[in-house]
């Protein structure tokens, strides 16, 4: 059982704060968690996880600096999406390139594609 799941947002040390435990997701008490990101360690580094060390941004002005910075911040070396654990998918499949992955101007060719299914009016 996890630090996360036992204790609410306020008692648990910052470094051991890890937002991608699926269980504040699947019991909606992740708001907590991240206000408190967002208040003391808005670019907060989970050093353990079940999937590895990661960095997470939680307010939206650095989102917005994450996301249209692709010189310092890249997708390129990959991010998961799925629990690759309960995953049957292979480790070529893992690795398949894929448009959110990419960095421009390649990604943006890819974006372009798939814009109008995704649009407002549809």
């Amino acid at each position: 059982m996890s630090e996360i799941e036992k204790k609410d947002a306020n008692s648990v040390a910052l470094e051991q704060i890890a937002v991608s435990d699926p269980r504040i997701f699947g019991d909606d008490t992740w708001q907590p968690w991240f206000e408190r990101l967002r208040a003391e360690s808005p670019v907060h580094y989970c050093a353990d996880s079940p999937f590895g060390a990661y960095w997470s941004v939680t307010t939206h002005h650095l989102i917005k600096q994450v996301d249209s910075n692709h010189g310092v911040f890249s997708s390129a070396q990959g991010m998961t999406l799925l629990d690759v654990e309960d995953s049957s998918l292979s480790e070529e499949d893992l690795a398949m390139e894929n448009f959110i992955t990419m960095d421009p101007p390649e990604h943006d060719v890819q974006r372009a594609t798939v814009a109008p299914a995704v649009a407002p009016s549809n």
